[in-house]
């Protein structure tokens, strides 16, 4: 989802031209990520996550990963932020909708999987 998401707003130039797309994108991105990061880890936990683990799981995965991207797209200069914004204000944003996106992922995994395993 998030990569068609990202595919098809790079193709028709939408992250350019609908400036909440790319916090949609971020969101959409953090819930991934974080249903991701607490899946793998519970590959190789042998003990049931507590409900504080999966969000410290979810959030410092989905973090790492932002963190990361963020580093790299202004590294290479490949996103610059919109008008009358500054690089600050645009990962400050990305950021913080990655970590919605996380804790989403976390109250999906507290309210739908953790019961199965009691």
């Amino acid at each position: 989802m998030v990569t068609s998401v990202d595919f098809v707003s790079r193709v028709f130039y939408l992250y350019w031209s609908t400036r909440w797309l790319d916090n949609v994108s971020h969101f959409l991105g953090g819930i991934t990520i974080g249903l991701l990061t607490i899946w793998f880890v519970s590959l190789f936990k042998k003990t049931k996550f507590s409900q504080l683990e999966v969000v410290l799981w979810s959030v410092g995965g989905v973090m790492f990963v932002g963190v990361g991207w963020e580093i790299f797209e202004n590294f290479l200069n490949i996103a610059g932020p919109s008008i009358g914004e500054t690089y600050t204000v645009d990962t400050t944003l990305d950021l913080l909708s990655d970590l919605i996106g996380s804790m989403v992922a976390s109250f999906y995994v507290i309210k739908n999987i953790l019961p199965k395993y009691e």
